[in-house]
């Protein structure tokens, strides 16, 4: 769904071929880290969640903690 909104070739091809890994059998976590498009927090955040069955909370968090940090940056 991402891909469509994403202009940069690079990471759209990244994202894509997590995707494929995933619908292959491929854990998200582990799919992801193939990309290394995302910090250690957030991958070690997926796979917890991922683990705990819990995904879905942990992408907001993620996502909160991405939101967080552009804030401080601007």
């Amino acid at each position: 769904m991402a891909s469509s909104v994403i202009v940069s070739k690079d990471i759209k091809d990244k994202l894509i071929l997590a995707a494929k890994r995933v619908y292959n059998g491929c854990s998200v976590a582990t799919a992801f880290a193939v990309t290394q498009l995302f910090s250690g927090f957030a991958m070690s955040q997926v796979s917890a969640g991922e683990n705990a069955g819990e995904l879905e909370k942990m992408f907001f968090v993620v996502a909160a903690d991405y939101e967080k940090k552009l804030e401080l940056a601007l």
